[in-house]
């Protein structure tokens, strides 16, 4: 099983899923492959990844508005923006895609 991770393995529980896997299927290897969250599903697509975390709304709906992935919400996230006093007026009450269009922020596009 080809399992695609993301963030702290901790807080996906990684280790309660890897033992539950164990558990119910002795025979069954497992392969971590750590790496930003974009990547899991493009990984299920190629059939290079057989299950894995994502952060955020992956979408479920295919091109033929069949389900392409099964999803479970696992959690919610809050994230919090932390800046210096001398920056507050940039940061305080923008949202994320105003937060994104700032010069010195970069995300890799997955």
């Amino acid at each position: 099983m080809r399992i695609g991770t993301v963030v702290d393995p901790e807080f996906t529980r990684l280790g309660s899923f890897l033992k539950a896997v164990v558990e119910s299927g002795p025979g069954i290897e497992t392969e971590l492959r750590h790496g930003m969250s974009g990547e899991v599903p493009i990984g299920l697509r190629r059939n290079e990844l057989d299950v894995g975390f994502y952060l955020g709304d992956i979408g479920t709906a295919s091109a033929c508005g069949e389900p392409e992935f099964h999803v479970r919400e696992l959690a919610r996230l809050n994230y919090r923006d932390v800046a210096p006093p001398s920056l507050g007026a940039l940061v305080r009450g923008h949202d994320w895609i105003d937060l994104a269009g700032l010069p010195w922020i970069g995300t890799p596009p997955d």
